[in-house]
């Protein structure tokens, strides 16, 4: 029942921050602000979401230092570097993941200068873990990288790091959308059906590498194919296929309709 009063408390503190020219001043405050909030995450009930929202706001107001500060003279921008930096390894973040994330995000803003970016880049390294159920988190971290290597590194490199993550979902889909505007159909089907063996756990992103796969049959007109594809797909439930399944029968539409009823049954 204090949850409100609190956060109105700690929001005020964050307004003092808001108010000073001093972005170290303000971004101390910020971090001041942000680690009362993620440690009232560990023992207050926040089913009103009062606290995740301030946490939210404590770091998009920490994107907002960053961003006015582009243009500062080099050892300011370091100086917040390293503030930011040393407060990404918080023990409060235990648990909260996603929260450290996006925080560290916010270096990005000074990754035009070499040296801040390998600086950066080093730390955003030392939190991918090769262990499995860290799959998502280590996504995250290596879309960061990414995220450097594209803007800042070659063409070459940038396709060399989408082949070395390839198990990742959005680095698989990255290099499917790099074939298919290239129209290497052949290749997208071959992506698309590893993908379907390495996540044959997950069904939802098995459903989502069908999808691509029956795309890129459709694009090669292989008609058998699609058809098979397109039932299983139906019969997974997904109904838009219903249509795809009608365009692509050869028999009277009663009989067509009557078999797939039976096979529903």
């Amino acid at each position: 029942g204090q949850v409100y009063p609190f956060t109105s408390e700690l929001g005020k503190v964050l307004e003092k921050g808001t108010d000073s020219t001093d972005p170290l001043l303000s971004l101390d405050i910020a971090f001041l602000v942000l680690d009362e909030a993620m440690e009232a995450l560990q023992y207050a009930d926040d089913s009103s979401g009062d606290i995740g929202l301030l946490v939210d706001e404590t770091i998009g107001f920490i994107y907002e230092v960053f961003e006015s500060s582009v243009h500062f003279e080099h050892y300011i921008k370091e100086e917040l570097l390293d503030k930011l930096l040393q407060q990404s390894e918080s023990k409060s973040f235990e648990g909260w993941e996603e929260f450290r994330i996006t925080l560290l995000r916010a270096g990005i803003y000074f990754a035009a200068d070499e040296h801040l970016r390998t600086k950066f880049k080093s730390k955003v390294e030392s939190f991918v873990s090769e262990a499995d159920g860290d799959r998502y988190y280590n996504e995250s971290y290596l879309r960061i990288l990414f995220d450097l290597i594209n803007e800042y590194g070659t063409e070459s490199e940038s396709e060399q790091f989408i082949l070395d993550h390839l198990r990742y979902t959005s680095f698989r889909e990255l290099w499917i959308e790099h074939q298919m505007k290239l129209q290497n159909y052949q290749k997208v089907i071959q992506l698309a059906l590893e993908a379907e063996q390495q996540d044959n756990r997950y069904a939802g992103l098995v459903l989502k590498w069908k999808r691509i796969r029956y795309d890129a049959y459709k694009k090669l007109s292989l008609k058998e194919d699609q058809q098979t594809l397109a039932l299983e797909l139906f019969m997974d439930g997904d109904f838009n296929f219903y249509k795809e399944l009608k365009e692509l029968n050869s028999e009277p539409e009663e009989v067509f309709y009557n078999d797939l009823k039976n096979q529903l049954k």
